[in-house]
């Protein structure tokens, strides 16, 4: 048996979903119990209050997740990259003539 989260679901980050899989005294033998999903890491946890019922603990967003760009960094990321192409230029074709100073 493999359990899985719905591409449809939606997570949030550090939250535990209590009682999402119930009647199992042990996830011993089946796959899928943890990994990632849309960025954050999951794992089925036992509910020590209750026999049998098991916890979606969805975790931090892992290392494959997309970094956020805070927005005060947008207008230097943007001077960076105009830097870039004032350095670099744009690439001359070959039926060009080269500008010389």
């Amino acid at each position: 048996m493999n359990f899985g989260i719905s591409s449809s679901s939606i997570v949030a980050s550090n939250t535990t979903y209590a009682d999402v899989l119930q009647g199992f005294s042990s996830l011993s033998g089946y796959t899928g119990t943890s990994g990632s999903f849309g960025g954050y890491s999951y794992n089925l946890v036992a509910d020590s209050g209750n026999a049998g019922y098991w916890n979606l603990v969805i975790g931090s967003a892992g290392s494959g997740a997309a970094p956020e760009i805070d927005g005060a960094l947008i207008p230097q990321v943007g001077f960076l990259f105009a830097g870039m192409f004032l350095m670099f230029g744009r690439k001359r074709e070959s039926n060009e003539p080269a500008l010389s100073a």
